[in-house]
């Protein structure tokens, strides 16, 4: 399953899982990977959730901002263990509507 299909992908970021595992990579880092079921979890408790700022197994979620030609835009940024990514808040969105 792809968490992100898009043709344009200014971040570079690429979401993807397999039946257990869903996979992260931001350009030519390295991969990273949480359990399937942390990533969906937390999603569910962000969408029943009014907060932007959730938390679910060490899983996490937060709302940054960002200065992109002069407005500030929202982001969000997920973390799991040591690793973290920053994607548009509308990119965050979009994955959380897929998840069931």
């Amino acid at each position: 399953m792809n968490y992100i299909r898009s043709t344009f992908n200014p971040k570079g970021l690429y979401i993807w899982a397999d039946e257990d595992v869903v996979y992260i990579t931001k350009n030519s880092e390295p991969t990273n990977s949480l359990p399937k079921n942390i990533f969906e979890g937390l999603i569910r408790k962000y969408k029943k959730s009014n907060d932007d700022d959730v938390q679910f197994k060490g899983f996490e979620t937060k709302e940054v901002w960002e200065i992109v030609n002069g407005i500030d835009m929202p982001q969000t940024q997920i973390s799991y263990k040591d690793w973290k990514y920053t994607m548009w808040f509308v990119t965050w969105e979009y994955i959380c509507s897929n998840v069931k």
